[in-house]
């Protein structure tokens, strides 16, 4: 996997991740509108960092939907990326979003 992006890139998907739970408590009563989380960059669902080897993100709760045992096992070196923190945030808040694109 090529390596890329800094410290910068965690802030980014820091304030993805703050994001998506905030926008999901907002909208916990409107059920009258579906809710979609689009990332048009999503890229593989993990992010190893030129700078320095990063913590998984706390996400083990979705590791299932992101190959077999030994795959998972390689991913808590990586920085999760911004889909799986969208994720993440669906499983954690009330209202979940609709569908992912």
């Amino acid at each position: 996997m090529r390596k890329f992006g800094g410290s910068w890139s965690e802030s980014k998907l820091d304030c993805v991740d703050k994001y998506a739970q905030s926008y999901l408590r907002v909208m916990q009563k409107q059920y009258w509108c579906t809710l979609y989380y689009g990332d048009a960059f999503a890229g593989r669902g993990k992010q190893a960092l030129k700078s320095s080897a990063s913590t998984g993100g706390g996400i083990q709760e979705i590791d299932s939907f992101f190959g077999d045992e030994s795959e998972r096992a390689d991913t808590a070196e990586f920085l999760a990326g911004s889909a799986r923190r969208a994720l993440r945030a669906s499983i954690v808040e009330s209202r979940p979003f609709d569908q992912f694109l």
